[in-house]
């Protein structure tokens, strides 16, 4: 952890940030770094305000946020770039922990926006008729 602290800084411009620090220490480290969950008993869509519509403002300002993680997909591929063609010893990281890393943003971040996307083309096809 004291390589964490030595290395890497918290970015205050990043919204995911908590994505964006595991991804800077997996690939200063080339790979090499493990991130442990913590399970917590909390839900993250467990939102509550002091009214019925600051309540759905809440939750649409929460969804926004989430899907705004799709850039922690863009920083991993920049990142990756980086590393393969440009870093003064183009060691990349191994090709299995990559792409398990790749599957979990992809999984986390984009699936749930091309949810909507999704479905918002279906609903316009069967609303069209």
């Amino acid at each position: 952890m004291e390589w964490v602290n030595d290395c890497c800084r918290w970015d205050e411009d990043v919204i995911a940030d908590d994505w964006h620090m595991g991804l800077k220490c997996f690939f200063l480290t080339n790979g090499t770094s493990k991130i442990e969950p913590i399970y917590l008993p909390t839900k993250c869509y467990s939102l509550e305000a002091n009214t019925y519509w600051e309540t759905i403002k809440s939750r649409l300002d929460q969804a926004k946020r989430h899907s705004l993680g799709i850039a922690e997909y863009c920083y991993f591929w920049g990142q990756w770039i980086h590393m393969a063609f440009w870093s003064s010893n183009r060691k990349i990281p191994p090709i299995g922990r990559t792409i398990l890393l790749w599957w979990h943003i992809l999984r986390v971040h984009l699936i749930p926006n091309l949810n909507f996307v999704f479905g918002l083309i279906s609903l316009i096809l069967w609303l069209s008729g």
